[in-house]
């Protein structure tokens, strides 16, 4: 009998263990987008082609210019041992349900877009911007009960590079940003516009602790509109808006509209300068 309980006693924290072993790793596991980054420039460090091509997988239709991107850029992080040292410098989460943005709640991102900075052998910096995706592209989230990620490394290209993965888009011209701006709320002619593309880390400093915005890249070009007048069709009217656009992604990422009294003190910053 004694020697059942000592049995039991050895057998139950290995099978306690091989469970939580099984949820970490095994078939219920949702491995974050960072452990894509991490598999792949641990595969250019050592010089592996092969195994760093295996964690990029472009998708669906064939992509001339994505494949020969995939087969020369890992080529030349392969042979240089790119990833010796690397550091996430940010993570910006994407929805990709419905309208796709940039979100700050990570647990409804379908989108990883991910900025590294890694050194190789000979001490070279590159900064890389890394596109990790739901494997099946479309992530509902909450709607969905949260279902597996399964993230996918889609795209891997330097920083200031543009994706691959849709054609090319021009950036938003200023009447252009205006143009969507005044799409949101109905803005009188006789409203004062004005527009100006700054870089979204400056965008921060001029908003100060009142900022809005999800994360993102601080790189990110945006333009910022800013209206006073009798704003929106039916009451109640607002007197001021804040519009801040992406200039490269054609996106909104952020608003305000407001009535005179709550007027906060950074609209006549973005106004100013």
């Amino acid at each position: 009998m004694i020697t059942r309980w000592r049995s039991l006693l050895l057998v139950v924290p290995i099978v306690v263990l091989a469970a939580a072993a099984f949820w970490a790793y095994g078939p219920f596991s949702d491995p974050p987008p960072e452990s894509r980054v991490v598999e792949y420039l641990h595969a250019t460090s050592r010089g592996d082609e092969a195994s760093a091509l295996g964690v990029w997988q472009t998708c669906c239709a064939p992509m001339p210019d994505l494949e020969a991107r995939r087969a020369s850029l890992t080529r030349e992080l392969a042979t240089t041992g790119a990833g010796q040292q690397f550091r996430i410098e940010f993570i910006e989460w994407w929805r990709t349900c419905c309208e796709p943005g940039i979100i700050s709640d990570p647990r409804n991102a379908g989108r990883a877009r991910i900025l590294v900075s890694a050194s190789d052998r000979a001490g070279a910096k590159h900064e890389l911007i890394f596109e990790v995706l739901t494997k099946d592209g479309a992530y509902w989230g909450d709607a969905a009960g949260y279902p597996r990620h399964d993230w996918t490394l889609r795209e891997v290209y330097p920083r200031g590079e543009q994706s691959l993965r849709r054609p090319a888009i021009a950036p938003l011209t200023r009447d252009d940003a205006i143009r969507s701006s005044r799409s949101l709320a109905p803005v009188p002619d006789n409203a004062a516009i004005e527009a100006k593309r700054v870089s979204l880390a400056d965008l921060r400093v001029a908003l100060g602790g009142q900022d809005f915005l999800p994360p993102a890249d601080p790189a990110r070009s945006v333009w910022v509109v800013t209206a006073s007048g009798e704003i929106g069709g039916a009451p109640p009217k607002a007197s001021w808006s804040v519009v801040i656009l992406d200039a490269d992604e054609h996106i909104v990422l952020g608003t305000r509209f407001g009535e005179p009294n709550t007027r906060p003190a950074y609209f006549d910053r973005l106004r100013g300068g």
